[in-house]
């Protein structure tokens, strides 16, 4: 289980951090979509194909499962309020996210048949 911080009104686009050893796999990521994205409070945490917005503070967990077999990866996700000094735009896209707290996420295979 992977845990994160981000400030309300952030978004990130975790498609980024997935990899796959399927060496089949297409560089425009079609595997993506055999993949489910849900988010245990919409009020807090909207995701829909990898893209998380933060929309209120508070904690929710996004889910990733993919629909072949089943695997699934783990997110707790922990919205705070902006520091004045560093508020960003509603829905500003941010590549912030320590790679290292992602390396749950990264599925050992996608099967594409």
């Amino acid at each position: 289980m992977v845990i994160l911080s981000m400030y309300k009104n952030e978004v990130v686009d975790l498609t980024d951090y997935l990899s796959t050893t399927d060496s089949s796999v297409d560089v425009d990521k079609s595997y993506l979509k055999h993949l489910d994205w849900v988010s245990s409070n919409e009020d807090v945490i909207e995701v829909k194909e990898g893209l998380v917005k933060c929309k209120e503070v508070g904690r929710a967990t996004v889910t990733v499962s993919e629909r072949i077999n089943g695997k699934q990866a783990i997110l707790i996700i922990n919205v705070k309020d902006q520091p004045e000094s560093s508020k960003v735009e509603s829905d500003t896209v941010v590549d912030k996210v320590d790679t290292s707290k992602l390396k749950n996420l990264r599925f050992s295979h996608f099967v594409t048949e």
